[in-house]
């Protein structure tokens, strides 16, 4: 009976090079629990058995992942000739510290944004970025997903004798996290500056002389003091959501966010499913499926 190779399934991926799991006598249904490789031919030279590498401080020996990037970083796994461990990249640098223990760690701030919400993003901005408000919830997310992260709690929690890491504060550069929320999640960046009463909610329309309309929505950041200040309801200092119907009887203020409201229409001509959001309109209504857009981009 012929035999069919299936690749087999990624455990992780760290710094570039992939690590997969091995199968006894090359069976796919009889995954080994603690064998990996970083071959997906499954070659001897290149397996290892987990258990003998070294557990850093706070990580569980069930985490495999975090034992197995420590190993990469230290240059402890054998690699094949063709892979190398990649110079480390963060999206977003960010640095921890623990004013209690003296330990400092590097980290990549970006997946813990790509999971925050927008209030969540709101009130940290709030503290540029920085501080101790929100260091504790991130050093616990990142307790599992980080070996040096785990360190530094494991060293607080040995020494200070507190899982709550007061004294563990986090430092990041404002301009690289805006611009990854700019660049990666704008809707929820928007939110966030919403919230914080630097941005205005709009929803808007674009016609075209050809009659066809798209409708958007989004958020329009206002680094406008006086406009900021119509933001507030005057009678009980709350954020007036309807504050834009305000602000459209000044001059300046529709002039940009007109131009908002165009250029957020024309940002993506064509969505994956193949939807352009543009429909052709008579004094009947829309006439559907009446219009053809293609990205040449």
């Amino acid at each position: 009976m012929p035999m069919t190779w299936i690749e087999p399934e990624v455990l992780t991926t760290h710094r570039g090079v992939t690590v997969y799991h091995t199968y006894k006598n090359d069976c796919i249904e009889d995954r080994m629990t603690y064998w990996y490789s970083t071959d997906p031919m499954d070659s001897e030279d290149f397996c290892f058995d987990v258990r003998e590498l070294p557990v850093p401080d706070g990580v569980e020996p069930e985490n495999h992942e975090l034992i197995i990037a420590h190993a990469l970083d230290n240059d402890l796994i054998d690699l094949a000739d063709d892979l190398e461990v990649e110079p480390e990249e963060p999206a977003v640098k960010a640095v921890l510290r623990d004013d209690q223990t003296g330990i400092s760690v590097a980290v990549d701030l970006a997946p813990w944004l790509d999971e925050a919400s927008a209030e969540t993003i709101a009130q940290i901005q709030k503290a540029d970025w920085s501080g101790n408000e929100f260091a504790a919830d991130i050093t616990k997310w990142m307790d599992i997903r980080d070996y040096r992260v785990a360190g530094l709690a494991f060293r607080h929690r040995e020494q200070i004798q507190d899982d709550t890491y007061k004294g563990v504060v986090i430092q990041a550069a404002d301009v690289d996290v805006e611009q990854y929320l700019e660049e990666n999640h704008p809707e929820k960046y928007g939110k966030a500056l919403f919230i914080n009463r630097l941005a205005v909610k709009f929803d808007g329309a674009v016609d075209e002389v050809i009659t066809i309309r798209k409708y958007v929505s989004g958020y329009m950041p206002i680094p406008e003091p006086e406009f900021q200040e119509c933001l507030v309801d005057e009678d009980t200092g709350e954020l007036n959501e309807t504050a834009i119907v305000d602000l459209r009887s000044d001059i300046e203020f529709e002039e940009k966010l007109s131009k908002h409201i165009r250029d957020k229409a024309y940002e993506h001509l064509i969505t994956e499913d193949g939807d352009h959001g543009w429909e052709v309109t008579d004094s009947e209504g829309p006439i559907v499926d009446a219009v053809e857009i293609h990205d040449f981009q």
